[in-house]
């Protein structure tokens, strides 16, 4: 079996019910903007690191069996 080699984490998802309530407190931690390119989800940039809200919805939200924080 071949080695599996993780040197980082390259994204961080977090599903939220309340997207803009999470889009602000998160502005605020980071001490800046997220891009919201789509009505769903949030992005930062934050060197090697992005980390993306994703509103819940019937498909992605914190409960399901494979939801919730996803790095």
């Amino acid at each position: 079996m071949d080695r599996l080699n993780v040197h980082h984490v390259g994204n961080v998802f977090l599903f939220t019910p309340r997207l803009d309530e999470a889009y602000a407190w998160y502005t605020a931690l980071f001490g800046k903007p997220g891009e919201r390119a789509m009505p769903q989800l949030a992005v930062w940039e934050l060197g090697s690191v992005r980390f993306t809200l994703h509103a819940e919805d019937e498909l992605n939200h914190a409960g399901a069996d494979l939801g919730g924080t996803v790095p």
